[in-house]
């Protein structure tokens, strides 16, 4: 074999990344599929777990509409309450992180609440606010409000980067740290608390939608659908609700990766 034909075979091409992933990826949700047809199989009292996917199809097809309108209003009492405890987590966090200094008592207080299940607090807010969306979105709030204080600390207490280090010995001032530095050294760690805050807040808006009630939502169908016994719409309905949380999921962790690529080509510039 002649040298020109060996530096050939050695660069022969590779499957590219994505193209070495599809494979596995298709017989994984293969393999999930046929997952969820085998348990669909079993029954508990003579009435099966959960429905089939052909099942779920047909059942998701039947009332798309009404399923969607159901999805929209709980994807919108979760993104408003996201949205104020959003501004409040961060308010909360920067407080906490500048009394850090001198006391550890505000971040205390924050970890105690956050110890406190988010749905405990719908009672409180259902006696003051009435059964109306005030208080399932004051439940969404104060969910995610503490979860986005802890974001905010975390990001606080991170160990100084190197432009940090530099920034220092060249005496910039705080103002000019501040403004050199971020957001970028600290939104990693905001993306993943908000990730994490986006997923709990179609929890709770759920749950809220299930324990106090409401005309339309993601929580209220499921709540008629196990009244009337109807599995089909309610397997329906939870893998609506997952499948929304999973694409809010992986759009929030893109952001999150690209964040964390980008702070990283700050502290090598």
């Amino acid at each position: 074999m002649t040298p020109a034909a060996a530096t050939f075979e050695l660069r022969s091409p590779t499957p590219s990344r994505p193209a070495r992933r599809l494979l596995p990826t298709v017989v994984f949700a293969a393999a999930a599929v046929a997952l969820w047809w085998a348990v669909s199989l079993g029954a508990i009292a003579g009435r099966p777990l959960i429905a089939g996917p052909f099942e779920t199809l047909v059942a998701l097809a039947a009332v798309a509409g009404p399923l969607a309108l159901d999805l929209a209003c709980t994807l919108a009492r979760a993104a408003t309450g996201l949205l104020l405890g959003t501004v409040l987590g961060l308010l909360l966090g920067l407080a906490a992180a500048a009394a850090a200094r001198s006391t550890e008592a505000p971040e205390g207080a924050l970890e105690l609440l956050r110890s406190i299940p988010p749905v405990v607090w719908l009672p409180l807010f259902l006696l003051g606010l009435g059964y109306t969306d005030a208080a399932r979105i004051a439940t969404v709030t104060a969910a995610v409000s503490l979860i986005m204080a802890a974001a905010v600390t975390t990001a606080a207490k991170a160990p100084a980067s190197l432009r940090v280090e530099q920034l220092r010995l060249a005496r910039a001032s705080p103002l000019q740290l501040l403004r050199w530095t971020q957001p970028w050294e600290s939104l990693p760690a905001l993306l993943v608390g908000l990730r994490i805050a986006t997923a709990m807040a179609i929890i709770v808006a759920t749950v809220a939608e299930m324990l106090a009630g409401a005309p339309h939502g993601i929580g209220s169908r499921i709540v008629d659908a196990q009244v009337a016994q109807d599995t089909p719409q309610l397997t329906a309905a939870i893998a609506a609700l997952g499948l929304a949380g999973f694409a809010l999921g992986r759009g929030l962790r893109w952001a999150e990766l690209t964040a964390r690529a980008l702070a990283s080509g700050e502290r090598r510039s």
